[in-house]
């Protein structure tokens, strides 16, 4: 059986190794899904609030992460959906997209106001928030990791670890034009 969603997703994830995909449903339903690869067994994970957007995993530390546009914050839960915490609110207007750099333990997310649009990081545990870099017409992302070893140059603060930012202008101008009213 596969899920029904009300809306098409706005962010999905694939954790291969334990054979799931998650996924956001964003306004009005407002939920977090979870299912085997092939669609079966889906179940909601959580019902965060208004319009959960970005999602991202940490599979070997057991999380998955989250951006939501309204209350604009920044979320965690376990992989089954229990002890959701909050760890970026209040910093934000619109919350968008967002990824892990695991290797640098680091959480990056897409936010913008009236004003800017910026890529901001914090620790994966939410503290040390910063902004990264500012652009225009920024909207979904995914980070790049480089390999570790001898031969390999570090990486730059602002290099972000081969931070490979797949800026598309096209979702953050659909993402802000969608013509929903709440």
């Amino acid at each position: 059986m596969h899920a029904e969603i009300g809306e098409p997703a706005h962010g999905v994830v694939v954790d291969s190794a334990n054979g799931k995909v998650y996924w956001t449903e964003g306004w009005p339903e407002d939920r977090i899904w979870r299912a085997n690869l092939d669609g079966s067994d889906a179940e909601i994970l959580v019902v965060p609030g208004a319009n959960p957007f970005g999602i991202d995993l940490d599979p070997n530390g057991g999380k998955f992460y989250w951006t939501q546009e309204q209350p604009d914050i920044v979320r965690r839960a376990d992989l089954d959906g229990s002890n959701v915490e909050t760890l970026i609110y209040g910093e934000l207007s619109v919350a968008h997209g967002i990824a892990l750099d695991l290797n640098a333990d680091k959480v990056y997310w897409y936010f913008e106001n009236d004003e800017v649009e910026e890529i901001r990081r914090a620790d994966l545990d939410g503290s040390n928030s910063e902004t990264a870099f500012s652009a225009d017409s920024m909207g979904e992302m995914a980070i790049d990791p480089v390999p570790e070893g001898p031969d390999v140059p570090a990486a730059s603060p602002l290099g972000l670890a081969t931070l490979a930012l797949l800026i598309m202008g096209a979702s953050a101008f659909f993402a802000r034009n969608r013509g929903r009213t709440r």
